[in-house]
């Protein structure tokens, strides 16, 4: 799980999605840019259904992915290129068009999580994972020993995959004393989908029905059609 700034060879990657919803946030109210509205609804919605959902439906979800960032790319193209920096190199491109572009490109990396329970929406988790770890060196400098630092990280971590598995955190904190043997996670099953999330499916408009433009103040809009998730 990385962000978009970083990249290790051989390994497979997984994509921030936190900063993506941050960035079409900004698109659609700092920009007025319509496609990013809905995108960004589809990937609140997959986050929310996640790996329990049909094989169906994923493909559905990475269908309706690749059209909104087709209608992106296609917005963007039609707009003034924006001048050169210099008289040498390539032309700078709108914050808009590099995030369809790498939603492009790296589809695969973004939309990952939906392959299991294992790889995670975001990697909040792992940044609240190791800010204890850096507010102790913080506070005293650091550790006067290697088996410190180790005793701090195991008093952590226990406590911390005890409560993303769903489990007492004292309870298993006791077993660990008596080196006891922890059973592993059982998968969630498939659930139905959740009522609202089907009527917004139901009612997705096609890339057709889409229609780039501005209102009066500036923010995109999407010609007669309106997504309300509360209908």
């Amino acid at each position: 799980m990385r962000d978009a700034a970083q990249r290790f060879p051989d390994v497979q990657h997984a994509l921030c999605n936190a900063h993506h919803l941050r960035e079409l946030q900004a698109l659609e109210e700092l920009d007025g840019e319509a496609w990013a509205s809905p995108l960004q609804q589809l990937l609140r919605i997959a986050h929310e259904e996640g790996f329990t959902l049909q094989p169906e439906l994923i493909a559905w979800f990475e269908q309706q992915s690749d059209r909104w960032v087709a209608a992106a790319l296609e917005y963007h193209d039609g707009l003034e290129p924006l001048p050169r920096a210099g008289p040498k190199g390539r032309r700078k491109r709108r914050p808009g068009h590099n995030l369809a572009l790498r939603l492009r490109d790296y589809k695969t990396d973004t939309l990952r999580f939906l392959q299991g329970p294992g790889v995670p929406f975001t990697n909040n988790q792992e940044e609240r994972d190791l800010r204890m770890m850096k507010l102790c060196m913080k506070i005293s400098g650091a550790f006067r020993s290697e088996r410190g630092a180790q005793d701090f990280a195991t008093q952590r971590s226990v406590p911390s995959t005890a409560q993303k598995q769903g489990r007492n955190r004292i309870e298993v904190l006791g077993r660990a004393a008596q080196r006891t043997a922890l059973l592993a996670g059982t998968p969630r099953p498939h659930r139905p989908l959740n009522p609202k999330h089907r009527r917004w499916i139901r009612a997705c408009p096609t890339h057709s029905d889409f229609e780039f433009g501005r209102s009066s103040s500036g923010r995109g809009y999407l010609g007669s059609y309106s997504i309300r998730m509360n209908s």
